[in-house]
């Protein structure tokens, strides 16, 4: 067979070949690690979104409690509420864990860094003052909690809650 018959078959040199392949293994290096920076933002929304949910629990629990207690008792690290029914809910900030009359309130894996109820006053129209525990009720309290995950994602709360036995009680 001559030689130019070799030349004028279609098909890739070994250079074109190399070329394409270096090309193919570049893209293919640019998408993976794409897809990791997307798979670990995508893991660490999922991580912070279940911290804020978790609040937001703690929250719709509490607040409604607080707002309807007859009687609120402060501690350094927790609290009592007695509701209208007389029933007692002790709330507990226990190495990391939240406690509701003894048993777990947040979920595993989460911490709990801050849990306090504190007592607050609006005296005529001025910025809230925190009050030393166990003031006369004024019927205002601040609820403070942060959590965190084992990544280290923290989110907090803090709301003003009127607890209206004492509001009205002590404005008559």
């Amino acid at each position: 067979m001559p030689s130019s018959c070799l030349n004028n078959e279609a098909g890739f040199t070994l250079t074109e070949l190399i070329v394409a392949l270096g090309l193919s293994a570049l893209l293919l290096v640019f998408v993976g690690a794409g897809s990791l920076f997307v798979e670990r933002y995508i893991h660490d929304w999922f991580d912070r979104n279940t911290v804020a949910e978790e609040l937001a629990l703690i929250s719709s629990e509490l607040v409604p409690r607080i707002q309807n207690a007859v009687s609120v008792s402060r501690f350094p690290d927790s609290a009592c509420l007695v509701q209208s029914d007389g029933t007692m809910l002790t709330y507990a900030q226990s190495l990391g864990v939240l406690m509701r009359n003894g048993h777990r309130v947040t979920r595993t894996g989460l911490r709990v860094d801050t849990f306090r109820i504190a007592q607050h006053a609006l005296p005529d129209g001025q910025a809230i003052d925190t009050l030393p525990v166990n003031n006369p009720p004024t019927g205002l309290y601040a609820l403070t909690v942060v959590l965190s995950d084992s990544k280290g994602n923290s989110t907090s709360l803090r709301t003003v809650i009127r607890n209206d036995y004492e509001y009205y009680k002590y404005r008559q």
